[in-house]
């Protein structure tokens, strides 16, 4: 969003397209099921022995394409994409304001080992949200208190207590020899390390406008602690927003978050994280659900559900967090007396 303001292109890959011209703007088919970065051209099945993006498989053979969730809207953009985590979108869209400097660097890297990292667009609103840094628990702490810490610190007994940091691929040099594959698994968040609290940071930020700083004590020996500083975000949220409610509405949690779905938000994300050759189940997926709900008390809640390992029948964020999520949030309104969750 923030480079949309300053790159017409992107502006205008971001708001949508018609049906009519979409292949001919964004080099992508409404009918493609894989895309391969490298040489930019789409599938509709994945070829033999190329790295492709996927849309989304559903486990049963059969990809998801973009085509599927199209017949009933004018444009497709932000807000579809995210919809129905549309992976080969974002892949796209990171390509075209990072894919350059991803493949530049690929050709630099392998003459010449010392290359800075390039200065990505994805890795800039990363760090603005608080990748890469650990998250400051406890705000405004009198020098003279120290806590022990959840994190070492080198040089230091004390400290303040943080929060697990989160970073993309791209910001390290691991694999990189292959940084434009790299920049296009980290845009659909494949690769990406990210803790719950981290997400929920996310979600609220987009929800209020402004970068909230989470913190756990409000108060400490009987003293009030000024609760940390929200600095305004100042990029516009409204494609973000409209997305996330289209999720809950009509998107990938549709079907799973029922109770009291006209005040939820919501994001799913589904990734592969684990392979058995030899037993079932096949495959392990860690599943996600991040967003925020509007309660019955005039409050917004941010959350983010992550499950690991998650396998057999549904596996995706939507159908193992949606469920768990209208649970909290039911019992939050007073409109359930208890959490279920399901067997599996």
């Amino acid at each position: 969003m923030e480079q949309a303001e300053q790159n017409g292109a992107i502006s205008e890959f971001i708001q949508g397209y018609t049906r009519k011209i979409f292949a001919a703007q964004t080099g992508l088919s409404l009918n493609c099921g894989h895309y391969d970065p490298y040489n930019e051209k789409y599938y509709s099945a994945r070829p033999k022995g190329a790295n492709t993006i996927a849309n989304f498989t559903t486990g049963r053979g059969y990809t998801l394409k973009m085509s599927d969730y199209l017949d009933n809207t004018p444009t497709f953009g932000l807000a579809g994409a995210i919809q129905q985590s549309a992976n080969i979108w974002f892949v796209r869209l990171a390509q075209i304001m990072d894919g350059h400097a991803a493949s530049a660097f690929e050709d630099s890297f392998h003459t010449d080992y010392d290359t800075p990292l390039p200065n990505f667009q994805l890795a800039k609103i990363a760090e603005k949200l608080g990748f890469g840094e650990p998250i400051n628990l406890v705000a405004n702490l009198s020098p003279k208190v120290e806590l022990f810490p959840c994190l070492p610190q080198k040089g230091r007994q004390g400290g303040v207590v943080y929060g697990q940091t989160s970073f993309l691929n791209i910001t390290k040099r691991k694999h990189a020899h292959r940084m434009l594959w790299v920049l296009s698994q980290n845009s659909i968040g494949q690769g990406v390390t990210a803790s719950p609290l981290q997400m929920a940071k996310v979600a609220a930020t987009i929800s209020s406008g402004k970068i909230i700083q989470p913190y756990l004590i409000g108060a400490l020996d009987g003293s009030t602690l000024k609760p940390p500083k929200n600095e305004q975000l100042n990029i516009k949220t409204n494609l973000l927003k409209t997305g996330m409610k289209n999720v809950v509405d009509k998107g990938t949690a549709s079907k799973y978050i029922k109770k009291n779905k006209k005040y939820f938000w919501a994001k799913t994300g589904t990734a592969n994280v684990a392979r058995n050759k030899k037993k079932e189940p096949k495959e392990y997926y860690s599943v996600w659900l991040m967003g925020w709900y509007k309660a019955n008390n005039g409050k917004r809640y941010a959350f983010c559900c992550m499950v690991t390992h998650a396998w057999g029948g549904k596996k995706t964020g939507g159908a193992v967090c949606g469920p768990i999520m209208d649970d909290i949030m039911a019992a939050i309104d007073g409109l359930s007396t208890r959490i279920e969750f399901r067997k599996d």
